[in-house]
């Protein structure tokens, strides 16, 4: 492979098994023996290529991805689709949907994702995960967009956030909550946690969690349900509004936490609740040192998210 005056000696057996773009780069019609990089990609990406280079050796190694800084994001996965690597590209577009929803325009690490972000020359990417970024960022980088990014950038963000000017704002609630003491919890769904009630428009909601699971069946797993308050007053008729939800488990030494997204639900007096059964295996939750137990009070962090969801 070569890339400007770096040169770098690969297997193209490793390269062919792990990205479609040199599986056809190395059939029989293939008569070159390298690869030029540098004009298949923008010169930022450069810095990345011992990072893809890894993975492709190494095997899905998620541990590299997990470590690169988040304004790195968008030029790994630009490289992993020109390259067709498809699951490093899966896993880098799966760690954008994690970090994009939470830029703080107060933090200069997020102007720097988000400015790597509009300077990747990807319309998909752009167009995927624009309806997840804050509109505060949106608007903090609007004066100088048209300077920036190409014209197609500059008019699908234009017009998300004229979009967003005209829609009412929707009402939101996040929550962190800590369970401490895991293994002393009692079996097969005898003992539920429940966090404080958070409001999000008129209603009212808690997270419920299982520590062993609410089902008598192995293996065992921790269990989250988000459940609504339902009036006392309240008929066997009633229904909420539709809402969206988002459950996390999070990593006490930073690693990828895990969650699921459910994004629109009418609960009713019968179906109060909603979330997840497996939410992580009892098993692999106490793995040592992988962090989801903090090792000194055995405790657990969720954070659960609610908001009002378009029909």
């Amino acid at each position: 492979l070569k890339w400007g005056d770096r040169e770098v000696k690969v297997h193209r057996i490793y390269l062919a098994k792990a990205c479609h773009f040199f599986r056809g780069a190395t059939n029989e019609a293939f008569q070159g023996d390298s690869t030029d990089l540098g004009s298949l990609l923008p010169d930022a990406c450069k810095v990345l290529l011992d990072t893809v280079l890894d993975w492709i050796y190494g095997g899905d190694r998620s541990e590299l991805v997990d470590a690169l800084q988040d304004s790195a994001l968008p030029r790994l996965y630009h490289m992993s689709d020109v390259l067709q690597c498809v699951p490093l590209k899966r896993y880098a577009l799966k760690r954008l949907k994690i970090r994009v929803p939470i830029l703080d325009v107060s933090d200069s690490a997020s102007h720097n994702m988000l400015d790597e972000f509009l300077a990747i020359p990807d319309i998909s990417l752009f167009r995927t995960l624009l309806p997840l970024i804050p509109s505060e960022s949106l608007a903090s980088r609007a004066p100088c967009i048209a300077e920036q990014v190409p014209s197609g950038f500059a008019s699908a963000m234009m017009g998300e956030l004229a979009e967003r000017v005209r829609m009412p704002p929707r009402a939101s609630s996040v929550a962190e909550f800590i369970i401490r003491h895991m293994s002393s919890s009692a079996p097969d769904g005898q003992d539920v946690k429940r966090s404080q009630q958070v409001f999000c428009g008129q209603a009212r909601f808690a997270l419920a969690v299982y520590p062993l699971g609410f089902r008598d069946r192995a293996p065992k797993h921790l269990s989250a349900l988000v459940e609504i308050a339902v009036p006392a007053e309240a008929d066997d008729q009633w229904r909420s509004d539709n809402f969206g939800f988002q459950i996390t488990l999070c990593n006490w030494k930073g690693r990828t936490p895990i969650f699921r997204e459910k994004g629109a639900f009418t609960f009713s007096k019968r179906e109060n609740n909603r979330g997840w059964g497996k939410l992580c295996a009892i098993d692999d939750l106490h793995v040592a040192d992988q962090g989801w137990v903090r090792e000194e009070d055995g405790a657990v962090k969720l954070q659960f998210q609610v908001w009002e969801a378009s029909v």
